[in-house]
């Protein structure tokens, strides 16, 4: 994008931040009936999607919590550490507004880069020969650049500080790894687990008791996943962490016998996920008592 289109975009965002709650309520109203073919109806939701995107109507009326500090990448840390410890976390290696002055050279061999401000805004180090350092800079800019609520209209991010953080990236040993424990929470109670790899090859997923359930919402191999020595306390610490709220996707990693932190996701792919089969999508969103809304 050059200069003078990106300024273009900041002003126009500037503008757009005057009547954000009341556009953007009725553009997540409109992506949900082009997404699902029918209106969506926030006095009764019954699906899990309808409930996902009926919380973002919510936040945009003020009727839903705010989760601002929930969803910034870097103030999260605070409370994961009060909640279930600071060992949780990954070591925090650097923080910054300036994707320049990033210590490469510093680095550990691998490493995870992300931003606060927003998702799948990730650059994984795998050792210094393998990374583009100005493609990196690059990225975060562009990143940096732009206020991730524009995207999918989810009010958490739109007031997040942009920044860069650094830590050391969590090693399972998987290949494709580390293997993400994605555990799906309803009023502080674990009950879904989707196993996902960091390029998206895998996708299974487990109910508490680490029964395989036929369900998906996108593609990706099936492959088992052996059941986790340390279940008991993976789940424990995701119901710690889900305690306060009424759904969240507390999102988790296992390395050198411990359970790791990775974030907290409170409206799944904005409300977009198509769940197949259909009707698991009206039992997943059952586990959830959300508050109507006036249509």
């Amino acid at each position: 994008m050059t200069p003078l289109r990106e300024a273009a975009r900041r002003t126009r965002d500037e503008l757009r931040l005057v009547t954000w709650r009341r556009d953007g309520e009725r553009e997540v109203r409109r992506r949900f009936l082009a997404r699902f073919g029918y209106p969506l109806d926030t006095a009764a939701p019954q699906t899990f999607t309808e409930k996902v995107a009926t919380r973002l109507v919510a936040m945009h009326r003020r009727d839903g919590p705010d989760l601002t500090v929930f969803a910034d990448k870097l103030a999260v840390r605070d409370y994961v550490a009060g909640a279930v410890g600071e060992a949780a976390c990954p070591r925090l290696l650097w923080v910054g507004t300036n994707p320049r002055a990033l210590p490469f050279a510093q680095l550990p061999a691998r490493a995870v880069i992300k931003t606060t401000h927003g998702s799948g805004q990730v650059v994984l180090v795998d050792g210094p020969d393998h990374l583009d350092q100005a493609a990196v800079v690059a990225s975060l800019q562009r990143w940096l650049s732009r206020n991730f609520y524009w995207q999918h209209r989810e009010p958490q991010y739109l007031r997040i500080p942009a920044r860069v953080v650094v830590e050391e990236r969590v090693d399972d040993g998987e290949r494709d790894g580390p293997l993400d424990y994605r555990c799906f929470c309803f009023h502080g109670e674990p009950a879904l687990i989707m196993v996902d790899d960091h390029r998206h090859r895998r996708h299974v997923a487990y109910d508490p008791q680490w029964r395989r359930l036929d369900v998906a919402f996108r593609a990706g191999t099936a492959e088992p996943v052996p059941r986790p020595d340390d279940l008991d306390a993976l789940l424990d610490t995701a119901a710690r962490l889900a305690a306060p709220f009424d759904f969240v996707r507390v999102d988790l990693y296992r390395s050198d016998g411990r359970v790791r932190f990775g974030e907290l996701t409170f409206t799944p792919r904005a409300g977009n996920q198509r769940w197949r089969p259909a009707e698991f999508d009206r039992e997943l969103g059952a586990r959830w008592r959300i508050a109507p809304l006036r249509a």
